[in-house]
């Protein structure tokens, strides 16, 4: 069945930043309700320049050394041991023991076996995720994912740190340790005003906003 453009319900929402605390407009509650992302709170420094960038249902912040992620789309869920294969970006994960959830990865923090980790993944089941669940999927090479989780899932809004995929520098390269600059750019999230390079800028792969590797022979490689 074919779905029209005016079929799909879009939302936006007003965010802001201000006395060190971020605050997001609940669409739940209603229209121009503002409720505070408590994790945020004191987590940024506006005293300082900040700058945020709106890109994949998410804000970016460049707050100098605090280099931010307020999620809105993503689920949350943890583990204490990843396994040995952990999951890519865009993998399907599955909870194996009946329920039925199933996610797409977007983000982890870590894919070093016997290493804890919070994977982000947009749900698509109305199933959810449960603390003790088995979560199993195929990584890009194809190999089996499995782990176990330690937590029930959480809900967005999330607040961490922006960095490069699993944190993995090998494969997904580096940001800079500070910036005051962040827009989107053809897909792409760019950062600059890196007081160490001020005249360097830095743009992630294309609508791959934690991939700052550079390919030379791949031009959707980050630049």
């Amino acid at each position: 069945m074919a779905v029209s453009l005016s079929q799909q319900v879009s939302y936006r929402r007003l965010v802001t930043a201000g006395n060190d605390e971020l605050w997001y407009e609940d669409i739940d509650v209603g229209a121009g309700t503002m409720t505070e992302l408590v994790a945020a709170n004191g987590d940024i420094d506006t005293a300082d320049q900040l700058n945020m960038a709106s890109a994949f249902q998410k804000v970016f912040i460049a707050n100098g050394s605090n280099l931010k992620v307020a999620d809105f789309i993503n689920t949350k869920i943890t583990t204490a041991d990843i396994g040995a294969n952990a999951p890519d970006s865009g993998n399907v994960l599955t909870e194996s023991g009946g329920g039925g959830a199933s996610m797409i990865v977007d983000y982890i923090t870590a894919d070093t076996d016997d290493a804890a980790s919070t994977i982000y993944g947009y749900r698509t089941t109305d199933a959810t995720f449960s603390n003790g669940d088995t979560v199993t999927g195929t990584d890009d090479d194809g190999n089996a994912i499995s782990f176990d989780l330690d937590a029930d899932e959480t809900s967005s809004p999330h607040w961490y740190d922006w960095t490069v995929y699993a944190g993995n520098s090998t494969s997904y390269g580096t940001m800079p340790n500070k910036a005051y600059l962040v827009c989107v750019y053809r897909g792409r999230l760019v950062v600059a005003g890196n007081p160490e390079y001020p005249n360097q800028w830095y743009m992630s792969r294309v609508a791959k906003p934690f991939d700052f590797l550079y390919g030379a022979d791949d031009r959707m490689s980050a630049v």
